[in-house]
């Protein structure tokens, strides 16, 4: 246990290039940023959302970090847990997080695939009912990205349970925003 925390902790340092950018925070060789920091201040951060933009960016951040998590322990290409850790870092760190793109980025070893998902999350940021989707329409698009990625990697059958996944969040995303202001919306809550 104490090994992997060790790998864990020297990874977690290694990301200081990706963080450099980062102004909140401390970049220096004695300041080690561990995962379990970002996991606080997102933590953090979620509970002192008020606007419905800004929750959006950081539930996409917490779906990137659970993300980066799986690929972690899947022991994926180090690269590719820096993109996809980046992406957790520029929503939680960011100053104007609801001034943030809505546009989720498409990682560079991942690909657009299922357009009709995409199109239907354009459409949902657009609605009233965003205010009641935002969560379940976060985590859909972080899984397509996630999905796509799986798919251009290992393949259909590796990624089909991602897709699966991200086309249930959307179907729930569409239903909330249409049906928003008349669902008790605690029936939700997971």
């Amino acid at each position: 246990m104490l090994k992997h925390h060790a790998k864990h902790v020297l990874w977690l340092l290694a990301l200081g290039t990706v963080v450099a950018h980062a102004a909140e925070v401390p970049v220096s060789s004695n300041y080690p940023v561990s995962q379990q920091q970002v996991h606080e201040q997102l933590h953090t951060a979620i509970e002192q959302a008020m606007d419905v933009r800004d929750k959006y960016q950081l539930e996409k951040a917490r779906t990137w970090l659970s993300y980066a998590d799986h690929e972690y322990s899947e022991k994926a290409k180090r690269q590719n847990i820096d993109l996809i850790y980046q992406q957790v870092l520029e929503i939680v760190y960011a100053d104007q997080r609801a001034t943030l793109s809505v546009e989720t980025a498409m990682l560079a070893f991942s690909q657009l695939m299922r357009r009709d998902l995409w199109t239907r999350a354009a459409t949902l940021k657009t609605q009233t009912g965003f205010q009641c989707a935002y969560k379940e329409l976060a985590q859909a698009e972080v899984n397509l990205v996630w999905a796509a990625a799986e798919y251009h990697e290992l393949g259909w059958h590796h990624s089909c349970e991602i897709f699966a996944s991200a086309e249930r969040l959307m179907d729930q995303a569409t239903h909330l925003s249409e049906n928003c202001g008349t669902l008790n919306l605690t029936q939700f809550a997971f």
